[in-house]
């Protein structure tokens, strides 16, 4: 029996006192997916949930990750392994709902990132054990292991973030990139199907999960500078997206 995509949204803050934004964000969401089931958690219950569903190497693993946004990583690809349906970052606007993006609903869907180097994942939909995750969450586990260097640019893109999921994506698929570098090879996947499509995934191309289906507000881009969620004050900035959250 094929195993298909829960009708199940997750997202994550470090509090359940949302943002206003966020909150707008969040109903977009809600709206336009009135069949789905709603969940999200705050830090101590994503906590919980990691230490209560997972192994002692994969909890200690996330215990030691030393940034909320890799712990937040580290769960989205944890909670859809085990119980499938979408994640999708709070900084997120749905725009269409989910049926019109995730096909039949027995693949994982990934997007191309705009940068066309990466696979996205602030947004993913998943069938519950789809391989994939299973390999990102090792490939956390592995790096965190060989004397990783979190002080290094690019250390939670590396660890946790887009470049762990790509490398997941792409092992899956055993896609070495040729011998050629290329600092597009998430498109250069997407645009040859061949590679994937018998492969239980569904990619889009980078402006359907970036900027289309959904966008991102990278609100959170600037965690480092400022308090909790200031930059969310860039909305300020685009009317067009508080036309389309309100």
């Amino acid at each position: 029996m094929t195993t298909r995509i829960p009708k199940q949204i997750w997202q994550t803050y470090r509090t359940i006192e949302l943002p206003a934004p966020a909150v707008s964000c969040v109903r977009s969401w809600r709206r336009l997916n009135q069949g789905w089931k709603y969940r999200l958690l705050d830090d101590c219950e994503v906590d919980a949930y990691v230490r209560t569903r997972g192994t002692e190497q994969e909890y200690q693993a996330f215990s030691n990750l030393p940034l909320g946004v890799m712990k937040a990583d580290f769960w989205r690809y944890f909670v859809l392994l085990k119980e499938g349906g979408i994640y999708s970052d709070i900084d997120t606007v749905a725009n269409d709902p989910a049926e019109h993006w995730i096909g039949d609903g027995t693949a994982l869907v990934v997007g191309v990132e705009n940068t066309r180097e990466f696979f996205c994942q602030w947004t993913i939909a998943a069938p519950p054990n789809h391989p994939v995750l299973r390999i990102a969450i090792d490939l956390i586990v592995d790096r965190q292991y060989h004397d990783f260097d979190y002080r290094s640019k690019g250390a939670v893109h590396h660890l946790t973030g887009p470049k762990l999921w790509t490398d997941a994506i792409k092992q899956f698929l055993a896609f070495d990139g040729g011998p050629e570098v290329s600092t597009s090879q998430a498109e250069r996947i997407q645009l040859n199907p061949e590679l994937w499509a018998e492969q239980e995934m569904l990619i889009h191309p980078w402006n359907v999960l970036c900027s289309g289906a959904v966008s991102h507000l990278f609100a959170s881009k600037r965690w480092h500078d400022l308090p909790g969620y200031d930059s969310w004050r860039m909305l300020r900035n685009r009317p067009d997206l508080i036309r389309a959250i309100s």
